[in-house]
């Protein structure tokens, strides 16, 4: 094993501990990851130039030599390292990297896959190497590799004297040096050597690995890698969550970001330099608000979708302004509202099914209750009329199958007069306007005097507010409480307390009673409409008062819960908004 062979695995190395160094150092970093695949490609290329060098036989060093092809990806890797550096505007050029990796490919086919670069290996004094056949194939490709890297020095010192900041001018200065030695290098092995007629090896991984130590000097010294405010602005811009467009004063689309791109399945290069009038269902850019100085605009807009259709944006226009606050362009940000309205519009339309449901639902029960008001009296008027003539001819399972019928009449007419009183609730509801809930209170307990007297039921209440309400419903929802308690009060006397709580922005109302109670597993039944938890005579009444209470409560925002302990009495609670809130 020569010294040059070792030159070779010391490159190798080099490069592979700088492609790690670097990536490791910011993994996210498109400039890092770009320069970590150079440090690699280079690692392949001294590592295969090693094993070229030390074979021991002409058949080894030449399959060796087949797969160093990869060699022309270094030098278009570097290119493009540059000009991501340099923050070139070549580096958004599509149609200039398909074809830089291009020729790339072409001339690693072309040295890998025949005999036109090198047609064996031969033994030198340094090792095996390449037998180059000296064609055009040759002098193009390594013309063009040469080009490539003497280009790339041309735009480090040009970037060098064209930015201003201090440490950006380092960097650069200590990459174009790295740069230049390669350079240096290729010019006197592969040209003034071969002139004189003196053998050399070729030095290219060596000199490249020095090409990379000066980069990774920069990287500790300056910071090679550390944020500029362009790729700032850039990240920034890319990863705004929202819409994101810049016009010129034409109305061109000169930057976007990720997110008009996501949502309209555009790319890049389908929106830059395009109108953005080109996109939208009715044109913006003729709005005076869009042209004129100090002007900022907000509106809805239609965007085209390369799916099809148009997605729905509501956007911000504003001016940018240039030196001596000249207009150069204009700012537009948005949001993607297209769900939000699909969702605002299902919505609109469920709501408005739901209120033609309620009130076909409010007509029907009123209807249906009216019209079986007079077929109901027509029964209950004949029924009296049989039970006067004929009583005196019936006998008792006469009389009693009358009594059945028109106690079974009367109980239907009940319910019919609940339904009615049930769907005025919703049907005939009053503004709202200041309410005092104690004068409330007292008409339903005037309302309930004969009641409450026949009962002996003690009432008590505590001071009670005023709120925004509908006064006839709040007594009615007082009426039905407070009746609810007298009347299940198990023959004992009726003790019923009325209280008021403040709880953030409601008003607790809390109607206790000493009552026979519900048992838990009701308690959730028993606001629907007709139920009875307890039935029989002792207790009258079709099970709608509770139930009414609920609309009413609903009616006016708030809720309504019963608690209650079976034998010791419950407790009915509601809210209301207080007034104001």
């Amino acid at each position: 094993m020569t010294i040059f062979a070792l030159f070779s695995l010391a490159g190798s190395l080099i490069s592979l501990c700088l492609a790690c160094y670097v990536f490791y150092k910011n993994p996210r970093d498109k400039v890092n990851r770009l320069f970590s695949l150079v440090c690699l490609s280079i690692a392949y290329w001294g590592f295969a130039e090693f094993m070229i060098r030390r074979a021991d036989s002409e058949s080894i060093a030449y399959q060796w030599i087949r797969l160093n092809c990869l060699w022309p990806y270094t030098a278009a890797l570097l290119f493009h390292f540059t000009l991501l550096f340099t923050q070139s505007r070549l580096v958004r050029n599509r149609v200039l990297f398909i074809a830089l990796y291009g020729i790339s490919t072409f001339f690693a086919v072309l040295d890998g896959g025949t005999n036109l670069v090198s047609s064996k290996a031969v033994k030198e004094y340094w090792g095996y190497t390449y037998d180059y056949v000296y064609k055009w194939p040759f002098w193009i490709g390594n013309s063009w590799a040469y080009i490539t890297v003497l280009i790339s020095l041309y735009l480090l010192i040009a970037y060098y004297f064209s930015v201003k900041d201090s440490g950006m001018k380092m960097k650069a200065k200590y990459m174009a040096i790295g740069f230049a030695i390669p350079a240096f290098s290729n010019v006197i092995t592969e040209g003034l050597l071969r002139i004189i007629d003196v053998k050399m090896p070729e030095m290219t991984v060596i000199s490249m690995a020095w090409l990379l130590i000066f980069v990774a000097y920069a990287i500790n010294k300056y910071e090679l890698f550390s944020v500029t405010a362009e790729m700032a602005i850039d990240n920034i811009i890319d990863n705004v969550p929202d819409i994101f467009m810049i016009l010129n004063l034409k109305g061109i689309i000169v930057k976007t970001n990720s997110d008009i791109l996501r949502i309209s399945r555009f790319k890049e290069e389908e929106m830059l330099g395009r109108p953005i009038n080109d996109f939208l269902h009715t044109p913006m850019y003729e709005y005076p608000g869009l042209k004129g100085k100090d002007r900022v605009i907000k509106k809805s807009i239609e965007f085209k979708s390369k799916l099809g259709g148009y997605l729905n944006l509501d956007v911000t226009a504003s001016a940018i302004y240039g030196k001596r606050k000249k207009v150069v362009g204009f700012l537009v940000l948005g949001k993607d509202t297209t769900e939000l309205n699909q969702a605002r519009e299902k919505e609109r339309r469920l709501l408005k099914d739901l209120e033609r449901s309620n009130k076909d639902l409010e007509q029907f029960a009123y209807i249906t209750s009216h019209d079986l008001q007079e077929p109901l009296r027509m029964v209950t008027s004949y029924l009296g009329l049989v039970e006067r003539r004929y009583k005196e001819k019936l006998d008792a399972d006469g009389r009693e199958f009358i009594d059945f019928a028109t106690g079974g009449a009367m109980r239907m007419q009940r319910m019919i007069n609940d339904l009615l009183t049930y769907s005025r609730v919703t049907s005939k509801k009053a503004p709202f306007t200041d309410t005092d809930l104690r004068k409330a209170l007292e008409k339903a307990l005037m309302n309930l005097k004969v009641l409450i007297k026949e009962k002996e039921a003690e009432v008590t209440y505590d001071s009670l507010p005023v709120l925004r309400a509908d006064e006839i419903q709040v007594i009615q929802l007082f009426q039905n409480l407070v009746n609810n308690a007298v009347k299940f009060s198990a023959g004992r006397t009726p003790r019923i307390h009325i209280s008021a709580v403040r709880k953030d922005s409601n008003w607790n109302i809390s109607v206790k009673d000493n009552g026979i109670g519900i048992a838990k597993n009701d308690l959730n039944r028993i606001f629907d409409i007709f139920t009875r938890i307890y039935g029989g005579r002792e207790y009258e009444g079709t099970g709608i008062g509770l139930a009414v209470c609920k609309k009413i409560v609903e009616n006016h925002g708030g809720e309504i819960w019963a608690q209650s302990v079976p034998g010791e009495g419950s407790v009915f609670s509601f809210t209301l908004p207080a007034a104001g809130d």
